[in-house]
Order: C-alpha cells, then sequence, then structure tokens
C-alpha cells in the first residue's frame, strides 16, 4: 500500500514523464473535483458529537504543456471512496444559529487512472491504474449552521477528503 505521498510521487516520477525530459513545472492542472457525504452524529451533551462519515470523491485532472498550454497531454481520474469516525465540537449552538469545528479519521479506498489524451506528441504517459487502502481524515476548523429546529443549512470550511469547502442540508431526527 502507499501513502498520499507515494500517489503523487508514482506519477511524477513515472518512467514516461522521467524519459521526457520534463519537470513538475512543465504541467499545470486544470481540476474537476466532486464528493457526495452522509454523515450520522449522535449528541453526547450540548456541545460533543460523535458519529461517522462516509463519501465519495471523485477529480479529474488534465496536464498541460505549461509554456503555451496549447495541448492537453495526460488526463488522470483520481477516487477516494471513504469511511471516517467523526467527532464535532459547538463553540457557539443556539435553537436556530450554531458554529463548530469537526475532525474525522479513518480509511479510503483510494483509485488512481491515468491515460495519455495525444498519442501522437513525443511524451507518453502510461503510468497506469493504482487500487490501495489508504488513511483518511477531514478537519473542518470552522462550520456555520442555520435554519429551523429540526432541519437547517450548513456549510464547512476545512481541509480534507470531504473537500476544502462543502454546504448541504441537515436534518435533527
Amino acid at each position: 500500500d502507499m501513502t498520499p505521498e507515494e500517489h503523487t510521487l508514482h506519477f511524477n516520477d513515472c518512467p514516461s514523464i522521467k524519459k521526457s525530459g520534463m519537470s513538475n513545472e512543465t504541467f499545470d492542472i486544470d481540476d474537476y473535483f466532486i464528493s457526495i457525504n452522509a454523515m450520522y452524529l449522535r449528541n453526547i451533551n450540548n456541545r460533543l458529537g460523535i458519529g461517522a462519515h462516509v463519501g465519495y470523491s471523485y477529480s479529474e485532472s488534465m496536464c498541460l504543456y505549461s509554456p503555451f498550454y496549447s495541448s492537453v497531454m495526460a488526463d488522470k481520474q483520481e477516487s477516494y471512496a471513504f469511511f471516517m469516525p467523526t467527532i464535532r465540537c459547538y463553540w457557539i449552538k443556539k435553537s436556530h444559529f450554531g458554529l463548530y469545528s469537526r475532525l474525522a479519521m479513518g480509511v479510503a479506498l483510494h483509485h488512481i487512472k491515468e491515460k495519455d489524451l495525444d498519442s501522437c506528441d513525443d511524451v507518453d504517459f502510461n503510468c497506469g491504474t493504482i487500487n490501495d487502502l489508504i488513511y483518511s481524515y477531514q478537519a473542518s476548523y470552522l462550520g456555520i449552521e442555520a435554519g429551523g429546529e429540526n432541519i437547517k443549512a450548513y456549510s464547512e470550511f476545512g481541509l480534507g477528503y470531504q473537500g476544502n469547502f462543502s454546504f448541504g442540508i441537515k436534518y435533527r431526527f
């Protein structure tokens, strides 16, 4: 199994990329990212909740030749299906408004597929596919929720497998 850093190195050290003589500065990444998540939290007290977070994240990247941005050279698809126990701590909790932070850590099934899109150029990107199990995390430093007693809109800002910014609707059972 590879760490996330080893995944990055796999493509940066890909023999076909190294053989081309191109460096990392030659590439610009145009990202498409989507994440779908579901979470269940049980409140232990008025401030603290624990639960589980499951989700799926998918991204596509196109590697472009930096000086001219004229030809797409490679397509990279990456996905994560993850499960993470999570803990949430409210800083402010009112009946119709709340501010909180959340931390989750767990495991993810990680899939990378890389494909050459221009077989006529001088560089062959054929680094293949990786499937493995890795650690996953989400650290949401700021969560904001507002709405009614049982249904609220929320948004979170953080780092991790859920993304840097997320929003949605939560329902209280």
